[in-house]
């Protein structure tokens, strides 16, 4: 046997079709050498195909190994056939762009047009493909039940397939709670992903991806220290990855938590080491998202002229709005630059045009953040009853989403407004909530930038 792990497989699982091929029962084929627990243990993987047991039930549905040998290479050749057909799915469910409004209709009927059992190896990869038609269109609540029901397959039927499907589920899983604005949940799928992955089988970009993700949601828990701790661990076999993306990824998540201890001149070097690669590569999102990092850095340097000229070249970059996520986090900056050159027409222009697209997709995450410099705006200005409503709706958006450390950034900054507006009652009502948040985080508050 060249594979004798995946011979092994293919061998329990035409035992089980050709029983149920007859028509029959695991009670029906039970005498005083074989009980139907027997039976079960074999088909699902518990008994050596070589074993005298397994022999012994082969006879009773009228095969023997060398008939067992010829189905086997038989389904070997079929199930090469079908491996190629799904990872042509895959790479086209890769490419949507907005999943089955954007031809994952046509991807999802060529998904049901396969019949597969329940039982056999690869049946748990129809339904993570109808879940990544699924993601990609933002239908959640959808793409999760068919990640869910890919574990759940390898679960009953005791699949172990060779290529860590199970952790690419759970990977999956964790992206949806992230765009539903579950963090704690997106961590909880991240540990689960991890705990399942197996170094020995196919697929190692699922633990890349698992690993960046990880990083990603605990940087927005406000988990920075733990986040770079991470980050550190797998830099130096950063080259190994070899989904460019996930390095690029890794390159922002670097350069970012390097900008927040104020290490300027190596986060500067990171961007434009990940210039390059997405450049080379091009990958345009990512390219955009390190301009908007690039910036932000210059930004905090209070290097002005050096941070308008990256934001400028991201909205001219994707003039088409193809990457709406990244134009909230550029007009966002650009209404701090402009805030800390007290040109408040120009901050209150771009800081609108954040408000109205984060409200447009919706993205909680960035609203809450363009609400607090839409406040910002009119507290430098003094007009603070004016920013007191958009400091409030971010504390309920942040509450009620779970962003913890958010919310506290939007009670710190409300206070402060009456505080200034000498509006007591609110005031007390406000430190209250910062001391109960304070002490349920026991930890510092996050590392974002509202202003400079």
């Amino acid at each position: 046997m060249e594979n004798p792990y995946v011979e092994a497989s293919i061998a329990r699982y035409i035992v089980k079709k050709v029983r149920k091929d007859l028509g029959l029962n695991q009670k029906d084929l039970e005498d005083v050498n074989l009980s139907a627990s027997t039976i079960s243990n074999i088909e699902r993987g518990e008994v050596d195909p070589r074993d005298e047991t397994f022999a012994y039930l082969l006879k009773k549905l009228n095969l023997d190994q060398t008939n067992l040998n010829t189905l086997i290479h038989q389904e070997q050749h079929a199930m090469e056939e079908l491996r190629f057909h799904l990872d042509c799915l895959e790479t086209m469910t890769s490419n949507l762009d907005f999943g089955v409004a954007d031809g994952g209709t046509e991807i999802l009927n060529k998904i049901e047009a396969i019949k597969l059992e329940d039982f056999h190896v690869y049946a748990p990869w129809l339904p993570y493909l109808k879940g990544r038609c699924f993601y990609k269109s933002k239908e959640f609540k959808k793409a999760r039940s068919y990640f869910e029901q890919a574990i759940q397959l390898c679960r009953i039927h005791k699949l172990d397939p060779d290529n860590n499907i199970i952790s690419l589920c759970y990977n999956q899983l964790s992206s949806c709670s992230y765009h539903q604005s579950d963090l704690p949940g997106a961590l909880a799928y991240v540990k689960k992903g991890m705990d399942t992955y197996d170094h020995t089988k196919k697929r190692p970009e699922a633990l890349d991806f698992l690993l960046s993700n990880r990083i990603l949601y605990l940087m927005k828990s406000a988990q920075s220290d733990l986040a770079l701790q991470y980050l550190n661990e797998i830099w130096a076999s950063l080259p190994e990855i070899e989904s460019i993306s996930t390095r690029l990824s890794m390159y922002q998540h670097r350069s970012v938590l390097l900008r927040e201890r104020e290490e300027f001149n190596t986060a500067i070097q990171l961007c434009e080491e990940g210039l390059v690669l997405a450049r080379r590569n091009q990958i345009q999102w990512s390219h955009v998202e390190l301009l908007n990092i690039l910036g932000s850095i210059y930004l905090k340097l209070r290097l002005f002229d050096k941070a308008l000229l990256r934001f400028q070249i991201v909205l001219e970059t994707d003039h088409k709005l193809d990457y709406p996520r990244k134009h909230i986090d550029t007009h966002s900056y650009l209404a701090i630059l402009f805030l800390a050159q007290r040109d408040w027409e120009r901050a209150n222009t771009h800081i609108q045009k954040a408000l109205q697209i984060s409200r447009s997709l919706p993205d909680i995450f960035r609203l809450s953040k363009a609400l607090i410099i839409q406040g910002n705006c009119f507290t430098h200005q003094m007009n603070y009853a004016d920013a007191v409503p958009f400091f409030q709706e971010a504390v309920e958006l942040t509450a009620k989403h779970g962003f913890r450390h958010r919310q506290f950034s939007a009670l710190w900054k409300m206070a402060n407004c009456f505080e200034k507006m000498k509006s007591n009652n609110e005031f007390i009502a406000c430190i209250k909530e910062i001391y109960t948040l304070q002490k349920e985080l026991n930890f510092k508050t996050e590392d974002d930038l509202y202003e400079l």
